[in-house]
């Protein structure tokens, strides 16, 4: 079924309408990944390494400071209530875990802390961390600026290479935190992979279209609006076994009990 609508207030921390650019990864040293499995990455040259974290509630503040921090800042309460949600063993606990997110940060190139102390009870996470929701909302907003088709579903193609799989996967029961950002995440790449899909269908690129929505049900299987789409691909193709494959595809994953549907005859 589709996703549920994200709340209309929302958008990802730290991009604004004048930040729509593909060059944003030029001013970003660390990206924290979220549409799939979640890893915080440094980007070095042309390659990315993994930041390690002593402790994995460091990773988790990190996380929730880059999809919060708006430029104003989160407050200390804020992040202690997200990552213990019943509450933390003691205060030296959460010191020591913000402790330890800010020394697997580092610093920048001009000694700058990724992760400074607090300052008058806020944490303030640096500009250079981004996450990969941001650069696809700016990705996204680049592509509704331009009037030029070809550049705008150029962009889209993009803006969905970012996505890895179902938003914040391997998290466990972690990252209670989540729910609403999950559903933003998801609710945009739909709307995203059905977008470029019907540009593409219209005009004749079938197999990016299915591409398209391939990479939509990657961030939320068994949405029926992408298979809708897949239909109509396949039947454009004028391939019966395709619609046929299609039609198996989406019956299957409507009977899986993880989508809240048990097959039939049980």
């Amino acid at each position: 079924t589709d996703a549920e609508p994200a709340p209309e207030e929302y958008r990802p921390a730290g991009v604004r309408p004048s930040d729509a650019t593909v060059d944003a990864l030029g001013e970003v040293d660390v990206l924290v990944r979220v549409m799939g499995p979640v890893t915080v990455d440094r980007l070095v040259d042309d390659r990315t390494v993994e930041v390690g974290f002593a402790r994995s509630k460091s990773r988790e503040a990190v996380v929730f400071m880059a999809c919060r921090d708006d430029g104003s800042g989160v407050t200390a309460d804020s992040v202690e209530a997200a990552l213990w949600p019943a509450g933390a063993n003691s205060r030296r606990t959460f010191n020591n875990t913000i402790t330890d997110a800010r020394r697997a940060l580092g610093e920048s190139a001009d000694a700058e802390r990724y992760l400074p102390n607090a300052s008058e009870g806020l944490y303030r996470i640096s500009g250079r961390v981004t996450t990969d929701f941001e650069l696809f909302w700016a990705t996204v907003e680049a592509a509704n600026s331009t009037e030029d088709a070809t550049a705008a579903a150029d962009l889209l193609r993009q803006a969905l290479s970012l996505v890895r799989g179902e938003p914040f996967t391997g998290v466990g029961l972690d990252y209670a935190w989540t729910s609403p950002t999950r559903t933003a995440v998801q609710t945009a790449v739909i709307d995203v992979a059905d977008e470029l899909g019907e540009i593409l269908l219209v005009s004749g690129d079938l197999r990016g279209a299915e591409r398209a929505a391939r990479a939509g049900l990657a961030a939320a299987p068994g949405e029926e609006r992408l298979y809708r789409l897949l239909m109509r691909v396949a039947a454009a193709s004028g391939s019966r076994p395709m619609v046929e494959r299609i039609w198996c595809e989406l019956r299957d994953v409507l009977a899986d009990p993880d989508h809240g549907i048990e097959p039939e005859g049980t």
